[in-house]
């Protein structure tokens, strides 16, 4: 098995799951994070700190022209 190596992005950890199968990922999250669930369609509910999303004062503005969809 190959080495996989973080420490030149400044990242030191002991174990890295590189290419983990999802039910790989759920279990390893449900364990390691007493928040982390799985909701009742299956889906992983992860919390990620006091500091996500977008700040409120960020706003982006798109032109379109008249009748164009997407």
């Amino acid at each position: 098995m190959s080495t996989f190596d973080l420490k030149s992005h400044g990242i030191h950890v002991q174990n890295i799951l590189r290419n983990a199968v999802p039910p790989v990922l759920y279990k390893e999250a449900v364990l390691n994070d007493r928040r982390t669930e799985i909701s009742s369609a299956g889906a992983l509910i992860a919390y990620s700190g006091a500091k996500t999303g977008r700040s409120p004062s960020d706003k982006r503005v798109v032109s379109e022209q008249p009748g164009a969809g997407g």
